[in-house]
């Protein structure tokens, strides 16, 4: 698990590897004529050059293939795409890309289209999650775009109430943490599920 904290999914069979060469150096032990448990100096060559010719495989061909039909895979073909960010861990791999083509306005008004001058061309970057998405994130907007958000259902609420505490359940990405700051929210709380609670109950109703 520690691991998965430093190396991409595509290397992560290295570890496994280097215990399966620990593990058959201590099955090849025998005692000497000293009586000292030693590996024979053919076994270990044997042992080492199997694990070396396994290690240029992995790391000469041993990457992931993305199905074609995965979201990321279409998204890489974009033009004046730019990768942002690339992390990973336990909960994922996660990708952040730049691409004048992402927008993401869920339930615009068409009042903004006749009350806005401009609308934001660069408002939006994508989030994808072990090559699923996109999932808008919302940057700073400039002054002259960021009122379309007045425009956008999620802003509703805060018309409503002022400087309310906005409480947010999966959440998952989106432009709702964001709109929320727009309009003036007092707070801001974002309450995420554990993938791994999750998958344990999932087993737990089996």
């Amino acid at each position: 698990v520690l691991c998965m904290y430093l190396l991409p999914p595509a290397q992560l069979v290295l570890p496994v590897m280097l215990l399966a060469f620990v593990a058959t150096l201590l099955v090849m032990l025998k005692p000497g004529l000293d009586g000292r448990l030693k590996v024979p100096f053919d076994r270990f060559a044997l042992a080492v050059g199997t694990t070396v010719v396994a290690l240029a495989l992995v790391l000469g061909a041993g990457q992931i293939r993305i199905s074609e039909y995965k979201s990321i895979s279409y998204v890489r073909k974009y033009p004046e795409l730019q990768l942002r960010h690339h992390s990973f861990s336990p909960a994922g791999e996660y990708h952040v890309f730049q691409s004048k083509f992402f927008h993401f306005a869920p339930g615009l008004s068409d009042n903004a289209s006749l009350h806005q001058d401009t609308m934001p061309t660069q408002a939006f970057w994508a989030l994808y999650i072990d090559g699923s998405g996109p999932i808008g994130i919302m940057g700073q907007l400039e002054s002259a775009h960021a009122s379309y958000v007045d425009y956008l259902p999620m802003a509703a609420p805060y018309e409503i109430m002022e400087a309310p505490r906005a409480l947010m359940v999966n959440l998952g990405g989106g432009i709702n943490a964001q709109v929320a700051r727009y309009k003036g929210a007092a707070s801001v709380t974002v309450i995420e599920q554990d993938p791994g609670d999750q998958e344990s109950r999932e087993h737990e109703e089996e």
